[in-house]
Formats: structure tokens, sequence, C-alpha cells
């Protein structure tokens, strides 16, 4: 039966093109290695050696030999390797998944900056609402998310790593477009581009407690999901949306964001959500990436 000690030892001997100086690298006496390299031809069934030449010469079925014996010794050490870098969080396989918003802001110096400390780290990314991250980490069908809040279940962490101001995303020919600050008032009774209720609650629910807190009854001409299409909407002249800052990085010739006339402004939270059941090491170093970089702390 062939072991990796066979091929260590034979690369050895072909190499150094002796026996006692393969023996000295091996940190071995000559006797037992050439026992073990004629346990090796006996399991090949062919002679790899000519012992009578000086200095040692392969067959022809030896330098065969050699190429796959060094490929088979390179591959078992890449395993170990990878087994040690993985363990240690700093190889294997990680997918994110995140909002359309935060694509547009944190996650590419999140990503340039992990992939430089970590490049055997495979990272895929996945674009989901927050709701469908929520049922990918608990099903373990992704290892993080970048998530918009509340979450209630306790078998997720979570972390706040932004938190971003909201704007009005305005088409460029509309009267409030000139406005340096967007008073509250002004957009009573305007026609507004909404989130979706449902599958852009976190959004929808913002755009909600304001008009509440304010009186304000925008008229909702249309509702989207994702922030792409918002802006494409208000692009298109049909209304205004409340838009998290990020959307600046949407560059649309149409449209302009102001800030609201109010201080502080409403807020865009946005999170790290992982679940306590993954075992993933990369999540560890993912964690310690924005404690190191982004002074965020967490409990995971």
């Amino acid at each position: 039966m062939l072991e990796l000690r066979h091929f260590r030892y034979f690369i050895a001997v072909a190499e150094e093109r002796h026996f006692g100086r393969a023996a000295a690298r091996l940190f071995m006496t000559q006797p037992p290695l050439s026992m073990q390299i004629r346990q090796l031809e006996e399991v090949v069934g062919v002679p790899l050696i000519l012992r009578d030449s000086r200095p040692i010469t392969l067959t022809a079925a030896g330098e065969a030999f050699l190429l796959q014996a060094r490929e088979v010794i390179r591959q078992a050490d890449s395993a170990v390797q990878r087994a040690q870098l993985t363990a240690r969080g700093e190889a294997g396989h990680l997918t994110i998944a995140v909002t359309s918003a935060s694509v547009l802001s944190l996650l590419p110096r999140l990503i340039a900056t992990f992939k430089q400390r970590y490049p055997a780290v495979q990272v895929d990314v996945r674009e989901l609402v927050s709701r469908e991250q929520i049922d990918a980490l608990v099903q373990s069908d992704i290892n993080l998310g970048l998530v918009r809040p509340p979450i209630d279940l306790t078998i997720l962490d979570m972390m706040p790593i932004q938190a971003e101001p909201i704007v009005v995303a305005i088409p460029r020919r509309h009267p409030l477009a000139d406005f340096a600050r967007i008073p509250v008032e002004e957009l009573h009774r305007t026609a507004f581009i909404r989130f979706d209720p449902i599958s852009a609650a976190y959004f929808y629910r913002l755009a909600e407690s304001l008009f509440h807190s304010h009186n304000i009854q925008p008229l909702t001409v249309q509702t989207a999901t994702q922030l792409h299409t918002v802006m494409a909407l208000v692009s298109s002249g049909l209304g205004l949306a409340l838009v998290p800052e990020a959307a600046a990085r949407i560059q649309l010739e149409d449209v302009v964001l102001r800030p609201l006339a109010l201080d502080p402004p409403p807020m865009a939270e946005l999170c790290l959500a992982w679940s306590r059941n993954d075992n993933n090491p990369a999540i560890v170093s993912f964690l310690e990436l924005l404690r190191e970089e982004w002074a965020i702390t967490s409990n995971p």
C-alpha cells in the first residue's frame, strides 16, 4: 500500500541521486531508506531506480513516477495548508447577502478590505431583501446578511454597522429641486414613489413614521421594492421618494437628492446578522475585520 512517506522518500532519492545524501536529508539512516524504496518498487511492480550507476539514475518508469509523486505531495501539502487556513477563518467560503442600498454604500469597502486580508476566502454575494435574508440565515443558505432591523429571532446575532440619513429624491424639473433643504410640510399632498410595504418594509415604515409624525399625507403613485427601481421612477418624473443617502451613488441626470430640513434627520440603520448555529470560521474573521477597521463592537 502506497503512503505519502513513500513518495517523499522517492523524491529525495531521485533529487539527491544518492541514498546516503537522501537519508541525511530525511533525517534517517540509509538501510531503512533503501528498504522503503524497494517496498515502493514492489507495490508499483516495476524498477524505478538503477542502483548500479554512480550517481544513481532513474528508469523511464522512475522519471514518470517522479513527476506524479511531486504532484501528489504538492496536493497533500496544499490540502493540509487549506485545512489549517480554513480552521483559522483565513480560507474557505463565505456567502454574504446584501440589500440594494448596502451594495451602494458599505459593501464595496467591506469586501475589498476583507479580500485584501483574506485572499484565500472565496466570497459570494447575493442580493436579497431583509426578510429573505433572515429566512436564508435561519436555513443556513447564507453565512452573513447586511439587513435592516429589527431582528427578533434568538437564533440570530446582530450588530449595527452603519447609519445614514434619509434624503428626498426629486425629479430635476420639480419645483422642490431648487431647495437646498426640504421642509417637511412641502411633502404634503405631493406625488410619491413609495417602497413596497411587504418586500421593502423597513424603508416603508421609516417614511410612514415621518409622514405620521408631521401629519403629512403623500399621494402614492407607485410602489417598488429595489432602490434602483425607485430612483428610476423618480427620474421619469412620476414623483418624489424618501431614500437612503447612498442613493447618491446611482447617478441619474434627472434626479437630485436633497436633505430634509430636520435636525436630526431620520436615519436608516444597517446591521450585520449571522446565525449562532453557523460554525464557519470565516464569520469570526469578518467580525474581527469590522472591529479593527471600522471600530465596531459586537458580542459574537
